[in-house]
């Protein structure tokens, strides 16, 4: 109930701050179309391909002055899957953001929040959530090169049909960033998340699933035979994470760039929320099936930037990703624990190229290849190849 009054009266008074700056007024209208091709939607060993048309919306109001900004804005989001009609999706926000430089160093300060849901078709509505974001951040201009950002924010979700997965995060980040004469950028970062959930008893859920996405091999609460499941869910009081990182990016020519960046994720608290053997909806960070809270490990990434003519820049990416859960049982194909907590080892290579189409427009070409190695043999699957086709367009 604190968080929640907290959540209102700040909103309240970033909406009072917004309204009262003078300004010079426009309108933003923006319209993304993205078409992909991926061949293991579900990213697992029996996953299934499929093509999805993914349209965003963006239309917001801006207001600036001198040294002070504010955007009132909507965004919207819909999926459409080809072969799987049943996951069609769609996600809706409203929300404020606010600028302001402090002081003769132009310190920036930014804060904002949003509110909006999910909606899914009847088979996916585990998925349906209410969500609201609060956030602030103040920028520190150290010196012409270097600067130190501090920031915070909370994140309020209430999963309409999964109530015990409903929670509230709060994290906090301290980024250093440096430039060297030598064209050299230096990015340090650390951050803190928390995150409690609302419930912390047992309860039970009824929800259909069908194939192929739902299923695990004689085991576990769901299989492919399209009728209701019953779900105990078990909600531990809270979890945290703290995760460090360290980027390097060099400037080789004024039209290269590479960049490295090593990312390690630590886990103070022992205890782990974990759901399995669900269909998940289309994104690599799912909160609720692939919680980030729910494993340790390291990333190595690294990529390269150039910028080619006619304004367009290509971009190759690579990754390596360890991820070792905690209090989540790696299950063979007939929903047996094997005795040992699951772990994954991802691999990941991307190149995409981006370009202007006259003023207002801008074309986007990427593929994605993907492989990952797991001792729950359901999450393993290799060569994933996704392609994608999106065009953007202001108005």
């Amino acid at each position: 109930m604190r968080t929640r009054r907290l959540s209102w009266w700040t909103a309240a008074l970033l909406s009072l701050m917004a309204v009262s700056i003078p300004s010079h007024a426009e309108t933003v209208r923006q319209v993304s179309v993205d078409g992909i091709y991926d061949n293991n939607t579900f990213k697992s060993s029996g996953g299934a391909s499929d093509v999805i048309t993914q349209t965003s919306f963006y239309l917001a109001r801006r207001d600036t002055s001198a040294r002070a900004g504010v955007e009132y804005f909507y965004t919207g989001d819909i999926a459409l899957f080809v072969r799987s009609g049943e996951r069609h999706f769609t996600a809706h926000h409203v929300g404020i953001s606010y600028l302001r430089q402090l002081g003769k160093a132009r310190h920036l300060l930014s804060a904002g929040w949003n509110f909006g849901g999910r909606w899914d078709r009847a088979i996916y509505n585990y998925y349906d959530d209410v969500d609201g974001l609060l956030y602030a951040n103040l920028k520190l201009n150290l010196s012409p090169a270097t600067f130190l950002r501090m920031g915070y924010r909370m994140n309020i979700r209430k999963y309409l049909h999964l109530d015990a997965s409903s929670f509230r995060e709060h994290q906090t980040s301290f980024t250093y960033n440096t430039s060297l004469p030598t064209r050299t950028a230096l990015k340090g970062d650390v951050t803190y998340g928390y995150k409690g959930y609302t419930m912390t008893r047992l309860t039970t859920s009824t929800i259909i699933v069908s194939p192929p996405g739902g299923r695990r091999r004689g085991g576990g609460p769901f299989d492919q035979s399209g009728v209701p499941q019953t779900v105990v869910q078990e909600s531990l009081p809270y979890k945290s994470q703290v995760t460090l990182s360290l980027r390097v990016s060099q400037s080789v020519s004024p039209s290269t760039g590479v960049n490295v960046q090593y990312l390690r994720r630590l886990n103070p608290s022992s205890g782990g929320f974990y759901q399995s053997g669900l269909g998940t909806g289309y994104a690599e960070d799912d909160d609720l099936f692939d919680d980030r809270y729910d494993y340790q490990g390291h990333e190595v990434s690294g990529g390269v930037s150039q910028l080619l003519p006619w304004g367009s820049k290509l971009t190759v990416e690579g990754g390596y990703l360890i991820k070792d859960y905690r209090n989540n049982p790696a299950l063979d194909l007939n929903g047996v624990s094997t005795g040992q907590d699951r772990n994954d080892r991802k691999h990941t290579l991307s190149a995409g190229i981006g370009m202007p189409l006259g003023m207002t427009s801008d074309l986007n070409l990427w593929y994605i290849y993907g492989t990952n190695a797991s001792n729950d043999p359901f999450y393993t699957y290799r060569s994933n190849h996704a392609f994608s086709f999106g065009i953007s367009r202001k108005f």
